[in-house]
């Protein structure tokens, strides 16, 4: 039985690997395309991981519990789905795991294939592709929807007839066609940290649910308010970048405030952000923020930028 977490959007090898053992052991993909995939992976974590045991350390190999790795993997090594079940592998004397995550980017020159592995896997949930490829916007391509999008054509035309289920391919081209949309989403690192919780109080309990899917990466399709000081709101999103919580440009936050939150002003009235004023707080370097003027988030530290810096 698959398990495919669909929202995680990182090409990675441990993830790829593990879809590509399910369609191996369900004969719905060839041994011949397995093995040109595994072969791959094991490359890929040899050229960029570590091993998990080397044979220097047991005595050249010699040493029983080194052997008992190589004898098994020696013994599976001649039937593809026996290669796939194990969690490990021998290369150049060394012994490897699959499970170590080696995350793929654009630098990679074989990043289309890698793509296109990763965006099959969205054959049994059509409705995450557009998130999956609107991280990959964001993360590998900057928010460069042109180059993104030739990007997408051209592998999409190399890879559909091996890799690629229709639907998918008709669901990326549909996406192609209206370019997403190209609204900016925001993937932000909330390990350890309590930013819903510290943000809520700021929002009407109509508009909590939207603040914390947008939190989440999710699109909403109208604005929300934001009722407190505004530059304690933009402040937040500027330490969050400093303390590298933020994926993607700095631009692509300023977009994302500006597409879905609103303030109150002076005059208490309901105001759409503007890039400008919005660039001016979080891109501008400046001393430190007294704690009565900003928001306090447990988990996230707080950054000084002097001017002279």
């Amino acid at each position: 039985m698959m398990k495919i977490n669909y929202s995680y959007y990182k090409i990675d090898t441990s993830d790829i690997k593990d879809y590509e053992r399910s369609l191996i052991l369900l004969n719905k993909t060839s041994d011949k395309l397995g093995l040109k995939i595994l072969n791959k992976i094991e490359a890929m974590i040899f050229k960029n991981g570590q091993p998990v045991l080397k044979s220097k350390d047991y005595n050249n190999g010699t040493d029983k519990y080194f052997k008992d790795y190589l004898e098994k993997y020696e013994e599976a090594h001649s039937d593809l789905r026996e290669r796939f079940n194990l969690n490990f592998f021998m290369m150049k004397g060394d012994c490897f795991h699959y499970n170590e995550n080696i995350i793929i980017d654009k630098n990679d020159p074989e990043f289309g294939f890698w793509f296109a592995l990763k965006l099959r896997q969205y054959e049994f949930n059509l409705s995450e592709i557009e998130n999956f490829l609107k991280f990959q916007l964001s993360t590998n391509f900057d928010g460069r929807i042109n180059e993104f999008i030739d990007f997408l054509k051209f592998n999409i035309a190399k890879h559909q007839s091996q890799l690629l289920d229709v639907e998918v391919v008709e669901k990326v081209n549909n996406l192609i066609q209206h370019r997403f949309e190209n609204r900016p989403i925001l993937v932000i690192n909330n390990n350890n940290l309590n930013l819903f919780d510290a943000l809520r109080p700021y929002f009407e309990k109509k508009d909590r649910k939207k603040l914390e899917q947008l939190l989440n990466g999710e699109e909403i399709q109208n604005k929300i308010c934001f009722r407190g000081n505004a530059n304690k709101f933009l402040l937040v999103f500027r330490q969050l970048y400093l303390n590298q919580r933020v994926v993607g440009k700095l631009s692509n936050i300023e977009r994302w405030i500006c597409e879905y939150f609103t303030y109150i002003n002076k005059k208490d009235e309901v105001t759409d952000f503007s890039l400008g004023y919005v660039h001016k707080i979080i891109a501008t370097n400046s001393r430190t923020v007294k704690k009565s003027n900003r928001i306090n988030v447990p988990g996230l530290e707080h950054i000084i930028i002097n001017k002279d810096n």
